[in-house]
């Protein structure tokens, strides 16, 4: 799947890490008309058995695409620490 190119303003972006760190937002969309919500982190157990689809992203980029069917939590993880060295 090709991943869509999206522009994420710099102030949008987080400066420091969130404690605790399941504590950070997640956008959400799970309605079908195209609404979204925010979750937090800690719900990410809950939402992968439920999602079709997750966009991932780190520093305000986005790094993958996973489908729900191969979306675990450490899948989900690999993709937001991709940039991270």
């Amino acid at each position: 799947m090709e991943i869509p190119d999206y522009d994420l303003p710099a102030p949008a972006i987080a400066q420091e890490p969130i404690e605790p760190r399941d504590g950070a937002r997640l956008l959400v969309g799970l309605d079908p008309a195209g609404g979204l919500e925010h979750k937090r982190v800690a719900d990410l157990p809950e939402l992968l058995g439920i999602c079709h689809r997750v966009a991932v992203m780190c520093d305000g980029e986005l790094t993958g695409i996973v489908e729900g069917t191969e979306a675990t939590q450490e899948t989900v993880m690999t993709y937001a620490h991709k940039n991270r060295r």
